[in-house]
């Protein structure tokens, strides 16, 4: 390696190493305080969410409208909190169905006062997700149904666990039950759900989770993917605008959810097999349904950031829910090699200085080989200027001088 090499890599290192003391400086680690959760306002916009239009599951034909369920009398909706290491997620009774889910290590921008991200959207006309839909020649779903709750607000650390089973009662009888198992140190949360109705009968029930479909106004912090999920082992991905028209595939069903960029939320059935997920844009909602045979459906409910290392360990293929493009062949094994260094240095400064010099050292064969041919080819340069002089007319024959030199 030259002597100009070795000084360009020795600036570089300094430049990054003052950069990296610069931004800690000025951007220091933000503070994990969970944004306060204003019980008031919620009780007030829940039964507006609850009662958001219906999306159907399949693209065929939009299907009758949803039969109208009555909320007990009497009865307010309940707010339970969840609080884990890495997030706090708000349920409520009304539906029993996510209404917030902060996470606790990311932010909305690079303020270390801003709130923490949010991956629930809450707007006039989108349903809350985790909601469920009965088939059948009316579909009914629980969204204006009042849940019992078993358990309450839970806090859990490491490898602490905790339940929260919820059940309520469609206005034809129809019993449905979620129950929900969280680890302290966990982003994946265990989902069960059944239905069963009056006469005893076991129903088959659609998990639905939901989005906005209007991403005109970019989330720069996190931009909206759309739809993504991994169906008989091959990856689907349906943009917002491709939703309207309504999408099923059926088969081994792995996974399926909403990506943005950095964040992902998707359901995981225990066993795909026989499983149909679809998608479909309804107004201003996003529906994304998914369901098996008729009897209990176990899932497992991701919500967190789209880190290779952490999906690979939810498993099922979950890290190909990343979109490497077309040179992921490179790209992923670049990642993999910076991720090392780093769990070394803490400093993706330090990182990327110790990943280009390591590229560097792989490629210097190839460098010094292409280095010696062209100064090789610098020696050679005045006899072939004499050799264009003296057959430039010629070009057959300069062509085979050359050749000779």
């Amino acid at each position: 390696m030259d002597k100009r090499a070795l000084i360009g890599i020795a600036l570089s290192i300094f430049v990054l190493v003052v950069y990296q003391q610069l931004v800690n400086y000025y951007y220091p680690t933000p503070v994990t305080v969970p944004a306060p959760v204003d019980v008031k306002s919620a009780g007030e916009k829940t039964a507006e969410q609850g009662t958001a239009p219906r999306t159907p599951s399949a693209p065929a034909p939009t299907p009758p409208a949803t039969a109208p369920v009555e909320i007990p009398t009497g009865q307010s909706a309940k707010e339970i909190t969840v609080e884990t290491d890495n997030y706090l997620a708000v349920f409520t009774t009304h539906g029993a169905r996510l209404k917030s889910f902060k996470l606790k290590k990311f932010r909305t921008s690079a303020e270390p006062t801003s709130p923490l991200f949010e991956i629930v959207t809450t707007a006039p006309g989108i349903p809350l997700p985790l909601g469920v839909r009965l088939q059948g020649a009316t579909p009914v779903d629980d969204g204006a149904v009042n849940y019992a709750v078993h358990g309450g607000d839970l806090k859990l650390t490491g490898d602490g666990k905790g339940n929260l089973a919820f059940q309520g009662q469609t206005a034809s009888g129809t019993v449905i039950t979620k129950s929900l198992t969280f680890t302290g140190a966990n982003y994946s949360i265990g989902l069960e759900v059944g239905a069963k109705g009056a006469d005893g009968s076991v129903q088959a029930a659609e998990v639905l989770l939901t989005d906005k479909s209007d991403h005109a106004v970019a989330n720069h912090d996190a931009p909206f993917e759309g739809f993504i999920a991994l169906v008989d082992n091959k990856i689907k991905r349906e943009a917002p605008a491709d939703a309207l028209t309504g999408h099923e595939f059926s088969g081994d069903v792995s996974w399926a959810g909403f990506g943005h960029t950095y964040f992902f939320i998707a359901l995981l059935p225990d066993n795909g097999a026989q499983h149909k997920v679809s998608v479909r844009q309804t107004g201003a909602a996003l529906t994304s349904a998914i369901t098996g045979p008729a009897g209990n459906g176990r899932y497992t409910l991701f919500v967190g950031p789209k880190e290779i290392d952490l999906l690979e360990s939810v498993g099922k293929g979950m890290e190909r829910s990343i979109d490497f493009g077309y040179f992921g062949f490179v790209s992923k094994p670049l990642l993999y090699v910076l991720h090392f260094f780093h769990r070394l240095t803490s400093s993706y400064g330090l990182d990327i200085i110790i990943l280009t010099v390591l590229i560097k050292l792989l490629m210097w064969p190839l460098t010094h080989k292409s280095m010696v041919s062209m100064k090789s080819m610098s020696k050679l340069a005045p006899q072939m200027e004499k050799l264009k002089e003296k057959f430039g007319d010629d070009k057959e024959k300069l062509n085979r001088e050359i050749m000779e030199l």
